[in-house]
């Protein structure tokens, strides 16, 4: 709530998405005095949008020269001359969005020379390693069969 902002914090971290969620955590826990900053609106249970109509509500789609739907909408789709990039906007960023898929790219994916030598060269020691933690993080579950 804004009117629960204090005059200051030692780390402000703006997105809750993945990413910003983690290191605010971390940071707190360290001790840190920390500010989490999300520009979305906080979805609680039943107000997810559930039907196509309750979500083409919240669509935005952000062009060069004009916006279409709130810019604060929960499915953000930024259209460039290069990039086309659709984020969630929301307490929880991209991850309310995601559908809490937890896949594992497929090898070739990281085979392709797009990717730095670096990064190739670490498919099967760093990268198997986080794929490893985030496992053990985040404790993925497949789908039981009736819902296939």
């Amino acid at each position: 709530m804004p009117s629960e902002i204090k005059p200051h914090y030692q780390v402000v971290v703006i997105g809750s998405g993945y990413g910003g969620s983690i290191a605010a955590s971390r940071m707190a826990r360290s001790g840190l005095k920390v500010c989490l900053l999300e520009r979305g609106k906080e979805f609680r249970p039943g107000e997810f949008p559930n039907t196509e109509f309750e979500a083409a509500r919240e669509i935005s789609i952000k062009l060069p020269e004009l916006t279409i739907g709130s810019s604060s909408g929960l499915y953000n789709l930024h259209v460039d001359e290069d990039i086309n990039v659709l984020t969630g906007c929301g307490l929880g960023g991209t991850s309310l969005i995601n559908a809490n898929v937890a896949i594992k790219a497929e090898p070739r994916v990281f085979e392709c020379t797009c990717w730095p030598k670096q990064i190739r060269n670490d498919i099967h020691t760093l990268i198997e390693e986080g794929y490893t933690r985030a496992q053990e993080m985040l404790m993925p579950r497949s789908y039981p069969d009736s819902y296939h």
